[in-house]
């Protein structure tokens, strides 16, 4: 997926399915089967941000470097990645896991820069 106009960035939604909770018995996979139980939930969703791509950053201000991370947006819960790197080209690779509850649910998907000063 690309997003915003001029500002491409790559990410990955994909929604696990019920099986990938019953296999395995690591404390997190235990944990997942545990909630997944819960009758208010209905999906479990992965959002993987992989990385910016040719990123139009404003030039850095006299105190310091932008930098830019990107803000994920699921429901009522928001997540954020780190700050990247000066970077036109920056890569996170970082992985967000969160229920979704039964009903419509908004996810949205914010590229932001951090301005030092």
């Amino acid at each position: 997926f690309f997003f915003g106009a001029g500002r491409p960035l790559g990410f990955q939604l994909r929604l696990l399915d019920e099986p990938l909770l019953r296999t395995g018995g690591s404390p997190m996979q235990r944990l997942l089967r545990c909630c997944a139980a819960a009758p208010e939930i209905e999906f479990l969703l992965e959002v993987v941000i992989l990385r910016g791509r040719d990123l139009a950053l404003p030039p850095p201000s006299p105190t310091g470097a932008s930098r830019p991370f990107v803000v994920v947006s699921i429901g009522d819960q928001t997540y954020r990645t780190s700050l990247n790197a000066d970077d036109c080209n920056p890569k996170w690779d970082e992985r967000i896991v969160t229920f979704l509850l039964k009903g419509p649910q908004s996810v949205s998907v914010a590229l932001c820069e951090h301005d030092a000063s």
